[in-house]
């Protein structure tokens, strides 16, 4: 395996699910297609760069046994020639237009054997490019998405052999190749993390339905998405669109903004731009889509439309604590970042906050998954000082003795927030003592914590015994 050159040479790297050796995927799926090519991480393509350590607990827990993915944006075109689908002879034609294509700092031989092969360059800089040139079927021009590293091994049997170079040899994708793959008047962004290309025309066409005399924060988030979808290219447009409302602040004054956006980690993408339009009746005329085809084709996943939603950046007060959670993290972690966030709201406001339109107030239960030296203790730290900095630490626990304990904890505090780590473990001695007797105390904490914190406008019964042995804590309540 090779991921080592790839992580010096500045390139991400992740994990795959192994190959079984009844040749099924290592996802557990026996009717999973994409054998030796599914990615372990279902986020795979915010992969971050993997410190040493982190390689280590990888290594050890056997992540890359028969593979590993790389990522292919933002700085890489490879160039896929399938024998399979004819790219053998179109690789032929290739070369007589473009000999310098040759010249790939890196080629491999891919699984499949054959004249199929990966040829690798860096992009100079991110652009939208087509995926692929009719001239050249059974050529995919990878400029998003992954490919199989070289050592990986192939459902064949084969493995991904470099045939000449390394990760370290790399040189820029020829002039000649890029004039034929950029997309006119596109450019590169992104909704809920897939790559989508955008045109001016479409980022104007929403702008026309959002009032440019908006609150201020929407109209700096409409800035950042323009920023963002435009690769930087569209002051213009955002100071047009600004200039027709009576809160123009002048030229000036945009030209300085736009040049703050893009150095956020959390940048706002086309997709909140399309959910400010359609709040405001605008009506997409196309689906924004990609022609981007990863490898593999598919995962399982739900269909839920969510395009209009921004999941990670959630509005006002709790947005900019989801930044400053995932600021405090080494790599970006957004999703845990947004739960952390969501958590200190819902643990601060608890049953105080009581929302006008369906009466509920903000109890939530919520799951953060994330694999072990991948930076989820900052982002449990984080947490952690939100909720001393907002006054409320002496409810916090980190951990479920009993359900007698729970009970003592809201007397006390007429308030228990629990914030637990390797909640597994915790779950694993509640299933032991249910099974095998071994801590009856825990044995009715699972039923006490749903009957009590599923219930927001409800009050929680207590036993008799905790009536008379608490009575004088109620009294002072």
């Amino acid at each position: 395996m090779m991921y080592a050159e790839f992580l010096e040479a500045g390139m991400r790297v992740f994990a795959l699910w192994p190959i079984q050796p009844d040749g099924t995927c290592g996802c557990g799926d026996p009717e999973c297609e994409s054998v030796g090519k599914h990615p372990r991480a279902s986020n795979w393509q915010h992969t971050p760069l993997w410190s040493p350590d982190q390689i280590d607990v990888m290594e050890e827990m056997d992540q890359f046994a028969t593979g590993y993915g790389v990522l292919v944006s933002p700085d890489l075109l490879v160039v896929d020639v399938d024998e399979r689908n004819g790219g053998a002879e179109s690789y032929q034609k290739l070369l007589e237009d473009i000999p310098e294509v040759a010249g790939a700092g890196m080629v491999v031989r891919t699984g499949s054997g054959g004249q199929s092969r990966h040829l690798y360059f860096k992009m100079p800089e991110q652009q939208a490019l087509l995926q692929h040139l009719q001239k050249y079927p059974g050529i995919d021009f990878k400029s998003t998405g992954f490919v199989v590293g070289p050592g990986s091994h192939h459902i064949s049997g084969g493995q991904y052999e470099v045939l000449a170079g390394s990760p370290y040899d790399l040189e820029p994708a020829p002039e000649s190749l890029l004039s034929k793959l950029r997309k006119p008047d596109r450019h590169r962004s992104s909704v809920n993390g897939q790559p989508v290309d955008v045109s001016l025309s479409d980022v104007e066409s929403m702008l026309e339905s959002i009032d440019p005399d908006t609150d201020h924060e929407t109209w700096i988030r409409c800035g950042m998405a323009i920023h963002h979808a435009t690769g930087g290219t569209g002051l213009d447009i955002w100071d047009s669109w600004s200039s027709n409302g009576q809160k123009y602040p002048g030229f000036a004054a945009i030209e300085k903004r736009w040049h703050s956006f893009g150095k956020t980690a959390q940048p706002v993408t086309i997709g909140t731009l399309a959910h400010y339009a359609e709040q405001a009746g605008w009506i997409a005329p196309v689906e924004f889509t990609s022609d981007v085809h990863f490898d593999p084709p598919s995962f399982h996943s739900a269909s839920i439309d969510d395009e209009s939603v921004d999941l990670l950046r959630p509005p006002g007060f709790t947005g900019r604590l989801a930044e400053w959670i995932n600021s405090r993290s080494r790599y970006p972690r957004e999703h845990l970042a947004t739960a952390a966030a969501l958590a200190t709201v819902s643990s601060v406001a608890g049953m105080r906050y009581v929302d006008e339109l369906d009466g509920i107030t903000p109890n939530l239960f919520l799951f953060g998954v994330a694999a072990s030296a991948t930076g989820k203790e900052s982002v449990l730290k984080a947490h952690q000082e939100l909720l001393r900095a907002a006054g409320v630490s002496a409810a916090v626990h980190g951990g479920i003795k009993s359900e007698q304990e729970i009970y003592r904890n809201l007397i006390r505090h007429q308030a228990a927030l629990y914030v637990l780590d390797e909640l597994g473990e915790q779950l694993a001695k509640i299933q032991n003592a249910r099974t095998k007797g071994t801590a009856s105390y825990l044995e009715g904490v699972i039923g006490t914590v749903m009957s009590i914190y599923s219930k927001a406008n409800s009050h929680a019964l207590i036993t008799v015994i905790c009536k008379r042995k608490y009575a004088n804590s109620f009294k002072r309540t």
